[in-house]
């Protein structure tokens, strides 16, 4: 390492100590969790933006501006509330080859590290849980391919990681091992990262992003397709209620119901139908997507949760993960057909896994490593099939793995496992859902 290098690293950590000690203040209720959506209530309020050309900083009084979104236990949590263990509540998420779980305020991260995207202040593999240099206060937990960032109570996002792309928002592309504070105008109410971009929607509802451009994957229309090293306003929306981002695609959820999206469009992956361009530059509605309350993003593909408790999912259709029984290229938002009621659903590049109003686990697409859990090693599942397990609350699907959370908050994991991303100790892959040690 430079001298340079290490002491931006020795400064990074000593940064990231002293938020440490810093007070736990006020509650952000938060279910927009990355790769794991709920269903937050809309109302269209957008809150109070923040200023323009000025840095968000947290206060000891507790954060202001409401939230438009609710905590993954169903609750509307109110601005300046202090943060306790229960309102912090449940955040899991999972990437190509490692995962995170923020609970009570903690974040917990296994799997490939050799970028620092487990936030432990190294590069060191983890096979089993570590506990991450969190503040105490983390609401929501998001990873991407090699990078991680968390929102806490306050509205504060810090990224960790790789940055080759500019994807931490620190203004250059040094990767770090340890969490740095992302600086947007204004507390956020959500954040969500992919391959090589981040996003966080503010509580103000704007949306901000920074990161890889060269799919237009940022929104920027005519400008350059240039990466961004700091965060860099998407659109005029003052109601955004989730973002979504893909490998080389965004979407946005709006209060309304309404979806836009942006960016590399080669597959389908904006549901903007045929006969597009290949970059959609800046933020198009898609002209059949109404009424959607909660959106997921994989890395061609992507699927959203209607008010009617259906999910409809469109983009490339490999190894049959968008629920149509086929592989082929799906252009616009088309329904999986099924008699369930669903709550939730989290896809990603192969297969896909949704939660019904039973607190029953479902899952389809490719199970080669036994990312289903189904207990074999089947190519493919090619419709819903239901996971064997008692009442699960919450799902992340990886590339190639997937976990998932049962009501009594314990994690369980199942797939590829070359890394350590389940988390239990070894290397081995698994066909069924095995628990996790959390120190």
């Amino acid at each position: 390492m430079t001298d340079a290098k290490a002491s931006r690293s020795h400064a990074q950590l000593a940064r990231q100590l002293r938020r440490l000690t810093g007070p736990c203040c006020a509650l952000l209720s938060c279910s927009t969790v990355a790769e794991v959506l709920t269903a937050p209530a809309r109302d269209g309020s957008p809150g109070s933006s923040g200023s323009a050309g000025t840095v968000y900083v947290p206060s000891e009084s507790g954060a202001s501006g409401a939230s438009n979104v609710r905590n993954d236990a169903g609750g509307a949590g109110a601005a300046g509330a202090p943060a306790t263990a229960a309102a912090l509540g449940l955040s899991l998420s999972a990437g190509p080859a490692h995962s995170c779980l923020a609970r009570t305020g903690l974040v917990y991260c296994w799997g490939n590290n050799r970028d620092g995207q487990l936030g432990a202040g190294d590069t060191a593999p983890h096979l089993t849980p570590v506990l991450t240099l969190s503040s105490g206060n983390v609401v929501q937990v998001a990873v991407g391919d090699a990078h991680s960032c968390w929102l806490d109570a306050d509205g504060l996002v810090s990224c960790f990681g790789r940055n080759n792309l500019g994807q931490l928002g620190q203004g250059d592309v040094i990767s770090s091992s340890v969490p740095l504070p992302v600086a947007l105008p204004g507390p956020a109410a959500s954040v969500d990262v992919s391959y090589g971009h981040s996003c966080a929607v503010l509580r103000s509802g704007e949306l901000y992003c920074w990161g890889e451009n060269t799919e237009t994957q940022l929104g920027l229309g005519d400008a350059p397709d240039q990466n961004q090293l700091t965060p860099v306003r998407v659109g005029d929306f003052a109601n955004t209620l989730q973002a979504g981002c893909g490998q080389g695609h965004t979407l946005a959820l709006l209060a309304t119901g309404e979806i836009y999206a942006w960016g590399r469009n080669v597959v389908g992956e904006t549901g903007l139908g045929e006969g597009q361009l290949q970059r959609i530059r800046t933020p198009m509605l898609i002209p059949t997507a109404t009424n959607f309350r909660a959106i997921d993003v994989g890395q061609s593909s992507a699927c959203a949760l209607h008010d009617d408790s259906q999910i409809y999912c469109w983009g490339a259709g490999d190894e049959t993960h968008l629920g149509t029984g086929n592989t082929a290229t799906v252009w616009s938002p088309q329904l999986i057909v099924s008699d369930r009621r669903w709550t939730l659903v989290s896809t990603d590049t192969f297969h896909t896994c949704a939660l019904d109003d039973g607190a029953s686990l479902w899952c389809w697409g490719r199970a080669i490593e036994g990312q289903l859990g189904l207990g074999d090693f089947r190519a493919r599942q090619t419709e819903p099939l239901q996971v064997p397990g008692g009442a699960w609350r919450s799902v992340a699907v990886g590339r190639f793995h997937t976990c998932a959370a049962t009501e009594d908050e314990r994690i369980w994991c199942s797939g590829l496992n070359d890394d350590g991303q389940l988390g239990v100790g070894d290397t081995m892959r698994r066909n069924i859902f095995v628990p996790l040690n959390f120190p």
